[in-house]
């Protein structure tokens, strides 16, 4: 079954279904066509730049998506832009950092890792246009909308920090907010008061080697009740696709949003980039003890845990530890897909040329082979029981 292919299919459908709508609502599809056509202002830390036929024109497409011409933009937050006419690929870099968008697909790749996004890059009149919020926020840029003026603005982080106090803002990487020491390395989780009974769980894991070795802790109040009602929800796996519930469940989506965040802080705090984000988020999930279910449980061959179980429990098996990091990545927006094997599960990142090592291809996209039962692993490297294997994708819709 060709997972990609079927999840290209839905995209198609949902986008036919949206186009005979617009057919039926012609007053609707006039407005609309109406409002598209006013001219769209864009500023850049308070400058406002200025646009020609010859540049380009910014305008908002039929996504509801304001389009740009890629380089006067680009150029003014400082950016290096060029274009490969053979691949159809526009590369934006600044700070070390390269973002890659190709005409007609709708997938952004920050350091080489791919994040979905709603709208595509299209070439008109000879000029790129990109989705103008994907892109700058790529660059840790904010990016406001006033419908009232059709009005983008655009902020670095360093002339927010300029203009205005930043509560909160933390005082150096080896220093908490009071001003007291703390290990390098430290993820802590955001403050909530709980309501019910939790437990407090502490994870530890390491990166790097010798000298640029860190070791990491993230700490974690999480819900009994909670917990209690996902070992309570009956379980049942008869094909390899009734693992995506458990993937994509909302009630733990509280603590997936939390844990999200403690790894944003982090690439904020110690300067990381895309790659050493995810691969940090890796190593963590890769920290967890490998538990078989027989060792588990009595009353299943099979019990496949979800992602909040398998935080509680600090342990789990291949199909465990696989669908939590791969729901990490979900709600971080990186795109993802499950690999299957007979008696074996991993993950798939989505990614690009800037990344090497073994890759299965679904729908088009790259899906690099990630190792979750053990430490050390990195992206790209397979088990030599694996390698070579043939392996079933399912690709993770985006939130």
């Amino acid at each position: 079954m060709d997972i990609g292919t079927d999840f290209t299919r839905k995209r198609l459908e949902r986008a036919a279904r949206t186009a005979a709508l617009a057919l039926l609502i012609v007053a609707a599809s006039l407005c609309a066509a109406f409002a598209s056509e006013r001219d769209v202002t864009l500023q850049i830390n308070g400058k406002t730049l200025e646009f020609s036929e010859y540049l380009g024109i910014p305008y908002i497409n039929n996504d509801n998506r304001t389009m740009v011409p890629v380089r006067l933009p680009m150029e003014t937050y400082g950016c290096e832009v060029t274009w490969n006419q053979d691949l159809q690929r526009v590369s934006v870099k600044k700070d070390g950092r390269t973002v890659d968008l190709f005409i007609g697909r709708p997938v952004i790749y920050v350091d080489g890792l791919a994040k979905p996004i709603d709208t595509s890059p299209v070439l008109e009149n000879s000029r790129t246009y990109l989705p103008i919020r994907a892109v700058f926020e790529a660059f840790d840029a904010s990016v406001e909308w006033d419908a009232a003026t059709y009005t983008v603005s655009v902020f670095s982080p360093d002339y927010e920090a300029s203009s205005q106090a930043s509560p909160g803002a933390l005082t150096g990487p080896d220093q908490t907010q009071s001003g007291q020491t703390t290990p390098a390395g430290i993820v802590t989780s955001s403050a909530i008061a709980p309501l019910h009974s939790t437990k407090t769980v502490e994870y530890k894991w390491s990166t790097g080697w010798g000298r640029s070795a860190r070791r990491w802790t993230y700490t974690a109040e999480l819900s009994d009740e909670l917990y209690d009602y996902y070992r309570s929800r009956p379980r049942g796996i008869y094909s390899d696709e009734d693992y995506i519930p458990y993937l994509t469940d909302s009630y733990d989506d509280g603590q997936m949003a939390r844990l999200a965040v403690c790894f944003d802080e982090a690439q904020e705090t110690y300067g990381m980039t895309e790659f050493e984000k995810i691969e940090l988020m890796i190593a963590f999930v890769q920290s967890l003890e490998y538990v078989a279910d027989e060792e588990w449980t009595q009353d299943y061959d099979e019990y496949p845990k979800y992602p909040y179980e398998t935080l509680y429990d600090g342990c789990g098996d291949c199909e465990d530890t696989s669908v939590l990091l791969a729901a990490m990545l979900r709600e971080a927006g990186y795109g993802c897909a499950l690999i299957f094997f007979p008696d074996h599960m991993a993950v798939g990142i989505a990614g690009g040329d800037g990344i090497y090592g073994t890759y299965y291809r679904s729908g088009g996209y790259k899906y690099f082979y990630v190792e979750t039962t053990s430490p050390g692993w990195g992206i790209g490297e397979v088990p030599d029981e694996y390698a070579g294997m043939d392996a079933w994708l399912y690709v993770v819709e985006p939130e």
